[in-house]
């Protein structure tokens, strides 16, 4: 098999009903007869496993976590579980558009020591694109950015620091040799530049691909949640990322300023996502074949 393409869910039944079976068609006319969707579910209370069995499309599946986990474990789940050779991770309130084309992302992703291909993905209130990604490096901080206000033509592919992982194409086999989406990152948030940079920093390359165009209606399934649980995730989370990938001078030197400011302004609120942050990094550095700045470096010449 071809492809398959992984689908989180989390109590997401009205995005199933709104996506799925379109998207499903528009993958009849991709991939024809080489595809499966597996709709990997997060231990939903909604009634999205029934909705989709009453749907009855074939080579879809529908897999249940017997506990939350979160977005990374989710999607870790479903690739494990898939056929495809190729997997396409997409979120549950993503559209493939009129101008959604499979093969070029498969033709880009074929060439030598790339990780991740990624469409144009649209987000739906403003049609900003927030996969052409790039990012900088300063004392104390990687900056990751859209560059999608850039001069770059949108039309054309570009490496991208990140795939952003609404829509994201990337060989399995390759996916859990770099060690799939973490589990630190629970339970959403950081996951995709958290890999993609691990892929950049082991040798491998992601790719922004113009000709092909998805929507997306960004973070519907986390705006239900309480307001201070996703300030606390969010933040911890890109904290977790910085710390494990900025250099150990700049590490250390951020971590006691960040500490400072905080406590200084009697937030204690940041003060514990900063620790937390911090006391999840393994006690033993990753190995990596090239630095952060390296890599930033690379991606900046183009």
């Amino acid at each position: 098999m071809l492809l398959s393409v992984i689908i989180p869910n989390y109590n997401g039944i009205k995005l199933l009903k709104e996506h799925l079976e379109a998207n499903y068609k528009v993958l009849e006319k991709e991939a024809p007869d080489n595809f499966e969707i597996i709709v990997t579910d997060d231990h939903s209370k909604d009634g999205s496993g029934a909705f989709v069995a009453a749907l009855n499309l074939p080579n879809v599946r529908f897999l249940v976590n017997p506990d939350e986990r979160g977005f990374g474990s989710n999607c870790n789940n479903g690739a494990r579980n898939a056929g495809g050779k190729f997997v396409f991770f997409l979120n549950n309130d993503v559209a493939l558009t009129e101008g959604f084309r499979l093969q070029p992302l498969i033709d880009k992703l074929s060439e030598e020591k790339i990780f991740s291909v990624v469409p144009r993905i649209l987000r739906k209130k403003d049609n900003l694109i927030e996969s052409l990604t790039s990012g900088t490096l300063v004392p104390g901080e990687i900056r990751a950015q859209s560059k999608n206000k850039s001069n770059k033509d949108p039309e054309a592919n570009h490496k991208v620091l990140w795939g952003c992982g609404a829509a994201l194409l990337c060989e399995r086999e390759l996916f859990f040799q770099l060690g799939g989406f973490a589990d630190e990152f629970k339970i959403y948030y950081g996951e995709d530049i958290d890999l993609s940079l691990s892929a950049w920093r082991q040798g491998y390359q992601n790719w922004y691909v113009g000709k092909s165009t998805v929507t997306h209606d960004n973070s519907v399934t986390t705006k239900k949640e309480w307001k201070w649980k996703k300030r606390f995730i969010a933040g911890r989370n890109m904290s977790y990322f910085q710390y494990k990938h900025l250099p150990l001078e700049y590490r250390i030197s951020r971590f006691r300023k960040k500490l400072a400011h905080f406590a200084l302004r009697l937030n204690l609120f940041m003060v514990w996502v900063e620790v937390s942050a911090y006391l999840t990094l393994p006690k033993e550095e990753p190995h990596y074949v090239f630095s952060t700045e390296e890599v930033l470096n690379e991606l900046n010449k183009t």
